[in-house]
């Protein structure tokens, strides 16, 4: 059973890993060639109407969430008829929340044009922004058969789905931004290839799941029903808390600074948002194995594995927030323009919210795999608070920078401390304080690699834009790597990690030789 946890979770983040790579890379080229042709004030308008489309997305109230950590111990048992009566709820439930975000849609295009200051037609505004309202509708289609895939421990064939309709939709948006210079076209693209996504997932569901019949007329029991319903108000105030920092900057520096300041932050929030995603698909493979662990298994081995996979979120990040900071720059230039650039302490806090908002991925798999939202259901609406309040005082005086201090202090002051005892009580039952000392250790080791990493960078001699991009990257891979090895080599942690990447390349050879012998 371990090991079929550990080869599905493996999957899962080798095509995770691939895809999003890709995914970024995709984004990058799409919004290089958008801000050459349409201009970075376009840009700008994308980056706050795809913000106030995710706030409607709270309407989700976290029921995928929900139903997906509902599956996974029908799943363990092979209870098809639980399985089915969930996905009939889920269904049932997303046909309501689709007709609440297309009616809020609706009426939020008469108001939301509001948030421009710049000089473009109110109506124009209005219908570009209910595009987008129709690409989150398009992406509802058949999300129970999406997280079928995912409580299942098969995250990788949504995975395949989104990459290759994102290739389908990157070449045709590039084909029409350069061949029509068509925002509407370029947005009509964006609906269609998630449909289409959707529609690849349906037949792979038949194909895989076909003998779970969902025509069953079966409820769930008004007990079961009502524990769902608490988790799920519990999950609608974390997405508050978790909008209120990712979704409502942009808005924000556009109403207290201006649209093009609000394009340029969208450009680095691509990139912060794609690292995000990479690693967002890396803990998704794992969550439904942490999940079937947990109720297969005892809460010390469950510990252990969560030391471990703390361990592995500090790797990740730690080295992502690193390389971000040290590339960034030239990437900027290369990619975007000299126009285009922040100043060094806006990438500092930057760089510093990106690991700040990391390091708690590996503490939020273990909440969404135990499906714990109850117990600090009310702490995000104070976070949300103190972050709106402070960006709204800091916009004015400090401009971009007070937006991320806000978001920083919000972050620092609640969920940085109540989120970790909360998993370490009821999950583990187990004190926080060694959590927390590993943080200090963790922090205090990627501190001290960034400076070096940088010094060294800094040393570098001067080369074109690419060959500058390559060395820091080289730099990037080595340095941050080699210190984390020569401080964590002995640590129970690092060798479990080494186990488990052993044993999937034995995995990787065993399947290589058996295709050749085929």
């Amino acid at each position: 059973m371990a090991g079929m946890r550990t080869k599905k979770s493996l999957n899962n983040i080798l095509v995770s890993c691939f895809s999003y790579i890709f995914l970024m890379l995709n984004s990058f080229i799409i919004r290089g060639v958008f801000k050459r042709i349409l201009g970075q004030e376009i840009v700008g308008i994308e980056g706050v109407f795809l913000n106030v489309v995710s706030l409607l997305g709270i309407v989700e109230l976290g029921i995928g969430t929900g139903i997906v950590y509902k599956l996974y111990q029908p799943i363990a048992d092979g209870d098809t008829r639980k399985i089915a009566i969930l996905l009939n709820f889920y269904k049932k439930a997303y046909s309501i929340i689709a007709t609440i975000v297309l009616s809020c849609g609706f009426i939020a295009a008469f108001f939301v044009p509001s948030l421009v200051k710049e000089d473009y037609s109110r109506n124009w505004l209005s219908l570009v922004f209910f595009m987008y309202v129709l690409e989150v509708l398009a992406s509802y289609l058949f999300a129970q058969k999406r997280a079928m895939f995912t409580a299942d421990q098969r995250n990788y064939v949504n995975n395949i789905a989104h990459t290759v309709g994102q290739m389908i939709s990157c070449v045709l948006q590039i084909a029409v931004l350069m061949g029509l210079h068509s925002y509407l076209g370029y947005l009509l693209v964006r609906i269609f290839c998630t449909a289409l996504e959707n529609i690849f997932i349906s037949w792979q569901y038949k194909k895989q799941y076909g003998y779970i019949d969902t025509k069953i007329k079966d409820d769930l029991p008004e007990k079961e029903k009502k524990g769902l319903f608490r988790n799920i108000k519990a999950l609608l105030f974390h997405k508050i808390g978790a909008f209120s920092l990712t979704s409502t900057s942009s808005m924000i520096i556009a109403r207290g600074v201006d649209l093009i300041s609000a394009g340029i932050y969208s450009n680095y929030m691509l990139i912060v948002n794609g690292l995000n995603n990479i690693t967002n698909q890396v803990f998704n493979g794992i969550v439904a194995s942490f999940g079937n662990l947990m109720s297969t298994s005892t809460r010390e081995k469950a510990y252990e594995n969560f030391k471990v996979l703390y361990f592995f979120n500090y790797l990740i990040y730690s080295f992502f927030s690193i390389s971000f900071f040290v590339i960034c720059v030239p990437f900027m230039k290369l990619w975007m323009g000299n126009d285009s650039l922040f100043p060094i302490a806006t990438v500092s806090l930057i760089t510093l919210y990106f690991y700040i908002g990391g390091m708690r991925q590996a503490v939020n798999l273990v909440r969404t795999s135990a499906g714990i939202y109850q117990p600090d259901q009310y702490f995000p609406l104070i976070e949300t608070a103190i972050n709106l309040g402070l960006a709204l005082i800091l916009v004015k005086p400090l401009g971009i920078n007070g937006v991320l201090v806000a978001n920083l202090v919000s972050m620092f002051l609640v969920p940085f401390w109540t989120q970790p005892y909360i998993i370490h009580k009821n999950v583990f039952d187990t004190g926080v304080k060694n959590y927390y000392l590993r943080y200090c250790v963790y922090a205090a080791v990627a501190l001290f690699s960034l400076l070096l990493t940088q010094f060294i960078c800094s040393h570098l001699p001067a080369m074109g834009a690419m060959l500058t991009i390559v060395a820091d990257a080289a730099v990037c891979l080595v340095v941050p790597n080699a210190i984390n090895l020569l401080v964590f080599w002995r640590t129970a942690e690092f060798q479990r990690l080494k186990g488990a990447g052993i044993g999937l390349w034995r995995d990787l050879q065993h399947r290589r030789s058996k295709k050749s012998s085929e």
